[in-house]
């Protein structure tokens, strides 16, 4: 067998999944395939984890209404879309900023999610991940008011690599 990432087969079968996802769900045939033409062709930028992700997680990458969770042993990848069912927004504190778009006039709907999970059975315990070809622009997480909470300067990656994930591959 050729040196082959196994996240690469991992990643193909939640892409394969979200576009199931998007087709199953959606009663719009061309918002459907606009989500699936977005999950299978924009390039992805993979977000190292510094602590913004939650133990488990070593990258994160993102598009079209996907996101991707690298981890020693799995791949998840987290599908959501709105519904076409408005969120009900009758809360008397309406001063947090997360009613900010409802100040503007802008409906919310309530969303749905799928996720799925390409576990690596039988991987070697101690794989080396990497992100690879490293990218130009980093981000910055600014969680709650617990300044030891903030990441700033988080690296991205074209890539991520899983190194002798398996004997041999």
């Amino acid at each position: 067998m050729n040196k082959l990432t196994a996240v690469v087969v991992g990643l193909a079968l939640c892409i394969i999944a979200g576009q199931a996802f998007g087709l199953q769900l959606s009663g719009d045939a061309t918002i459907s395939n606009i989500n699936a033409v977005n999950i299978s062709t924009r390039p992805l930028c993979f977000t190292e984890n510094v602590g913004q992700f939650g133990e488990k997680t070593l990258y994160k990458a993102e598009t079209g209404g996907a996101a991707f969770y690298f981890c020693r042993d799995e791949v998840a990848c987290l599908f959501v879309r709105n519904t076409d069912e408005l969120l009900d927004d009758s809360r008397d504190d309406q001063s947090d900023a997360l009613s900010l778009p409802d100040k503007f006039n802008h409906p919310r709907y309530k969303q749905e999610a799928m996720l799925v999970k390409a576990e690596f059975m039988g991987s070697n315990q101690h794989v080396s991940v990497e992100g690879t070809g490293r990218l130009p622009h980093n981000n910055n997480y600014f969680i709650g008011n617990d300044h030891s909470q903030w990441h700033t300067d988080v690296a991205n990656y074209a890539m991520v690599t899983y190194h002798d994930i398996y004997p041999g591959i």
